[in-house]
């Protein structure tokens, strides 16, 4: 008899762990872009302002609504920064600085699976791209960008020897 009331007892306390749900795991999500939330961005901000917040997870980008506690704009300057994250099914739970926030998943867009990488083509195609970006930041003009191309080529090719 006492054998059955410990097997039910177990049995008892056990089945509840099998029936609750699996929480989703925790992901590495890095901040690709943030910007001011299209309804502050009409009213020029002010207290309550809210943030589209662009983060990758995996093959996924999810742009979530973000509300900083006490009109904070550190978020503003988060872009790369790398965050630990529950994806749900309509929100994002993350932790910073100990406090755990929920945010509502606005939408998801698929990206598509990252190639690997020529290594031996790397330094050549990060100058490359860098060089795109200053061209683009700085707004030079055609000409202006064919000469940097030239001139960072003529480099490259002396390195090169």
């Amino acid at each position: 008899m006492g054998r059955r009331f410990c097997a039910l007892l177990v049995c008892s306390i056990t089945l509840p762990l099998f029936c609750q749900p699996t929480s989703p795991k925790p992901q590495v999500a890095t901040i690709m872009a943030v910007n001011l939330h299209q309804k502050d961005a009409e009213s020029g901000g002010g207290a309550g302002t809210q943030y589209d917040v662009s983060l990758k997870v995996d093959d996924a980008i999810y742009v979530v609504l973000f509300t900083p506690l006490s009109g904070s704009t550190s978020v503003e300057y988060s872009v790369g920064m790398n965050v630990v994250v529950q994806v749900g099914t309509q929100s994002i739970k993350f932790t910073k600085l100990g406090r755990t926030s929920e945010v509502p998943i606005m939408r998801r867009e698929s990206v598509p699976a990252a190639t690997d990488l020529d290594w031996s083509r790397a330094p050549g195609e990060y100058f490359a791209q860098k060089l795109k970006h200053l061209s683009e930041k700085l707004g030079l003009t055609p000409e202006q960008q064919a000469k940097s191309s030239r001139s960072s080529n003529r480099k490259q090719e002396t390195r090169d020897k």
